[in-house]
Order: C-alpha cells, then structure tokens, then sequence
C-alpha cells in the first residue's frame, strides 16, 4: 500500500461540530492553554502517582478528534504557527513528503541531470526507493478547510479533556447583569 499524499483524503470538522470557536479574539487564552498543557505534562513525566502516569500517556498519545498543541509552538511567536499549533486532530500518518507531482518534477530534473554528465537516468523503480515519507500530524483550528494546519517533524499534546466535555459544556453568553 502506498502512502497518501499531502493533504489527500484530509476533511475539516464540519462547522457545527467543532465544540468552541479558535477565533483570533481567543488567542491570548489559547497562549495560555498552550503553556499550561506543556507544562502539565512535564510535571506529569517524572511523578510517580499512576493517575498522573495515565494523565502523561494520555497527553503524549493524541488521538484524532482531540484538542492538542504542537510542542515546539511553546517557543515560536509567529501567528501561523500559534494558530495552526491548537485545534483538533483530524489525523496522524504516515505519507509521502511531496505531491505526486511534485515528486515527477524532481525525477525529470535528476534524470537531466544525470543525462548531463552522460549517465542513464534512473529506473523508476529506483526513483520509487528514493521518494521520502514523513509523519504528517493535521490540526483543524478553525470552522474551514483553510484552518488545517500540516505539521511534519512534529510532536502533539492532547489536552486532558474530551471531545466530549467540550461539546458537552453549555454554550452561554455572559450578560452585564449577571455580575451586578
């Protein structure tokens, strides 16, 4: 079986089932939630309680449809990535670095190449053994197919919370005069 490409087969939530909004007015929490799952689990690694040995396997095996955050986004301050490193995961795979087409244009380039320096080009299949795969992680941040984001080299946290808590949580709009 080969590996899928890029993006291929990847569907967004539908808009009415992602549980919050990950709108821009929410993303100072999200900077917050961000640091506080990472740190969370790094209290939970070395503690010797099962409950927070279940609460660190759990965080380090996400699975789709969790709330997540991409590791390394705890250290980057640029908006694409804060964005695209929280939201729900769609899908974890194994698939090929490039396009397929992608992949074709860089084997003509090498077959030029070496038909340059006077050598035969490569077989197919030997184009075939050079093609790369990579772990691919996808996180919906938001109500659209625009709002997947594609992580490779990539670690992800599940949050310690369901899909199903959060759906479950009553929607409710804050009111001046429930504070008075």
């Amino acid at each position: 079986m080969n590996p899928e490409q890029p993006y291929e087969g990847i569907e967004p939530l539908p808009a009415d089932q992602v549980p919050f909004a990950l709108e821009d007015c929410t993303l100072l929490l999200r900077l917050l939630v961000r640091h506080l799952a990472y740190d969370l689990s790094s209290a939970c690694l070395g503690h010797a309680g099962s409950r927070y040995r279940d609460t660190y396997r759990r965080m380090t095996d996400p699975q789709p449809g969790d709330l997540v955050i991409e590791r390394s986004t705890i250290y980057r301050d640029d908006i694409t990535t804060v964005l695209g490193g929280f939201g729900f995961l769609l899908a974890k795979r194994l698939e090929w670095a490039t396009t397929d087409a992608e992949w074709a244009l860089e084997c003509s380039r090498s077959d030029a190449e070496y038909r340059g320096m006077g050598l035969d080009p490569l077989t197919p299949e030997e184009h075939s053994e050079r093609r790369f795969r990579e772990t691919a992680w996808y996180i919906q941040y938001g109500p659209e197919r625009a709002h997947i984001f594609r992580w490779v080299n990539a670690e992800c946290l599940a949050l310690p919370v369901t899909a199903e808590q959060i759906a479950s949580t009553p929607k409710r709009v804050w009111q001046t005069s429930d504070f008075s």
